[in-house]
């Protein structure tokens, strides 16, 4: 049994770090478009609504997304578990992942948490329960609020958008799905024809055309 979880915490760390690394990666990227951006150069029209939206996303998105690495490194630290920072790591950019990345976050230390406790099952328990109580505060009830209006996106058109871009790209695809797809949504919104399709990604049905008398 302990070299069984041995081996599936072996493949679970160099995953983890494979997909970590990747995220880094394209955060580090990201973060580097931002800084180079003049903001003198966009005032108006397509542009300003692009850049004003996908700023507003990535700024609280990094922001919530460093508060639940520390949340889950100190929690994960409380209860005493080996590498509680690398799975706070792990967790922070996990979270730039919509939906699937929390997940995956919470279930990282379980093979650890096995590997380490045993048979204390209230240990293991909390390893699992507490980060993803923080994570599931802080996706559904604290990022929603702070948002606002944010990227108009319906949850299905997001889990769409990471199956599509995450086959095309990996990990990478997945952490810039959101994004690519918001921006591909406001420039639907700019033309007549393909208007129904952004309303769609949104969420609303397109109404139908009033009918004269």
């Amino acid at each position: 049994m302990k070299d069984e979880l041995l081996t599936l915490l072996q493949t679970t760390v160099s995953t983890s770090f494979s997909v970590g690394a990747s995220a880094g990666f394209v955060l580090i990227f990201v973060l580097f478009l931002l800084a180079g951006r003049d903001p003198r150069a966009i005032r108006s029209g397509f542009y300003m609504e692009v850049d004003q939206r996908i700023r507003h996303y990535i700024n609280i998105k990094v922001a919530l997304s460093f508060l639940t690495g520390v949340l889950v490194w100190a929690s994960l630290s409380i209860i005493g578990l080996e590498m509680a920072m690398v799975f706070g790591l792990f967790a922070f950019l996990l979270n730039f992942i919509p939906t699937v990345g929390s997940l995956v976050a919470t279930c990282l230390p379980i093979p650890l948490a096995f590997a380490q406790f045993e048979d204390r099952w209230g240990m293991i328990a909390a390893v699992i329960l507490i980060p993803g109580g923080f994570q599931m505060l802080i996706g559904n009830v604290i990022e929603p609020k702070l948002m606002g209006e944010g990227l108009d996106l319906h949850p299905v058109t997001v889990l769409l958008a990471l199956s599509f871009w995450g086959l095309i790209w990996g990990i990478p695809g997945m952490v810039l799905a959101v994004p690519i797809t918001a921006v591909l949504r406001i420039l639907f919104l700019h033309f007549d024809t393909v208007r129904p399709l952004a309303m769609l990604m949104a969420g609303e049905l397109p109404q139908p055309p009033a009918q004269r008398p």
